[in-house]
């Protein structure tokens, strides 16, 4: 499975609608401390599980 692009929408500390675009070969997720980059991750398991942890 390839997952292009995910986009959230208030989830979290993501307020409005962000999208974000994933490479098919290799994606980098960097930023300051509580940026939000482990909420991107937890957004895509969510999804995939289909339950929240």
């Amino acid at each position: 499975m390839y997952i292009s692009e995910v986009t959230l929408s208030n989830f979290k500390g993501f307020y409005g609608t962000k999208s974000i675009e994933l490479n098919e070969n290799l994606t980098y997720v960097t930023g300051e401390n509580n940026a939000g980059k482990s909420t991107i991750f937890y957004a895509i398991s969510t999804l995939r599980d289909g339950k929240a942890e």
